[in-house]
């Protein structure tokens, strides 16, 4: 079982719960500020990249124990633009997507309230599409 951070999309528990199976919800343990990082957007993106930033605090909300299945949903859903980095957060270690560097990011940094605002519709339609070559059984 392991624990995940997500910053981004995977923090709307709509779209979480389209990627990975709406049991992964009941394994939220709390929201986390993380200092001295930010989430940004992705150049010509909805979604955002985690960057180092002196000052600026992402909110993470953090889950517990996710089954290999809602991993692999989430690691899938996730592609070839991340990769996974361990964080101990409160004495947990915790696995966070992390943009690679060659990733372009804009400055304005991204928040979930304009994610839901602005995008979130979009991407439940779209999800299922992106979804279709991950195997749910």
């Amino acid at each position: 079982m392991s624990n995940y951070a997500f910053y981004g999309t995977l923090r709307d528990s709509e779209v979480l719960s389209l990627v990975a199976g709406s049991t992964i919800l009941t394994k939220f343990h709390e929201t986390f500020d993380l200092s001295d990082f930010g989430a940004f957007f992705v150049k010509g993106q909805a979604y955002p990249a985690l960057r180092a930033c002196r000052g600026k605090v992402a909110k993470l909300s953090l889950f517990r124990n996710l089954s290999p299945k809602e991993e692999s949903a989430i690691i899938y859903f996730e592609g070839d633009e991340y990769h996974r980095i361990a964080k101990t957060i409160q004495d947990c270690s915790y696995q966070i997507f992390m943009a690679h560097e060659s990733v372009l990011i804009d400055r304005e940094e991204w928040t979930l309230q304009q994610f839901q605002s602005l995008h979130k519709a979009s991407y439940l339609e779209n999800i299922p599409v992106w979804m279709e070559g991950f195997n749910f059984s």
